[in-house]
């Protein structure tokens, strides 16, 4: 990148005391600047405080939102998980009830089936009734994510 022509003091051969500035990409407004006996900035155009200030309070800003971002997410995270769990119960509660009638059942058919009569033949198609519900059940378990079976379910092979 060219500046233009550069200007030296000849007692200090590498300080730059004047530049052409041709292509005009040196700005050409004035700063105010000074310095304090402790080579430190002391003194700053308005402007150049001006922006800093801005970038302060931008900088704030995006760490408050960042803040809220994460504040929001852990929030609807909590509600998810709060909800999955009483899902995961009302289904337990579900197989539980299921698996209970399913037994009482299959109770009932055993002490049925010395009699070949009618009553044997309802209580079998209501014992296939509630096995089906009890699989459909069974699969709505099955696929919940290993982390979220963490429940005290029995599940009971039939």
């Amino acid at each position: 990148m060219n500046m233009g022509n550069y200007g030296y003091l000849s007692a200090k051969p590498h300080a730059v005391t004047r530049v052409d500035n041709t292509d005009h990409l040196i700005a050409s407004t004035s700063q105010q600047v000074a310095y304090n006996k402790y080579s430190r900035l002391q003194k700053e155009s308005e402007e150049m405080a001006v922006k800093a200030e801005k970038s302060k309070w931008m900088s704030r800003l995006w760490f408050v939102l960042f803040i809220l971002i994460i504040a929001v997410s852990t929030y609807l995270f909590v509600l998810y998980k709060k909800k999955q769990k009483e899902e995961i119960e009302k289904l337990g509660v579900s197989y539980t009830n299921l698996m209970s009638k399913y037994r009482q059942v299959c109770n009932e058919v055993e002490s049925l089936k010395t009699d070949k009569d009618e009553a044997l033949r309802d209580k079998e198609k209501e014992m296939a009734q509630v096995k089906s519900q009890l699989d459909g059940t069974k699969k709505l378990y099955d696929a919940l994510s290993p982390d979220l079976k963490k429940l005290p379910l029995e599940i009971m092979n039939y």
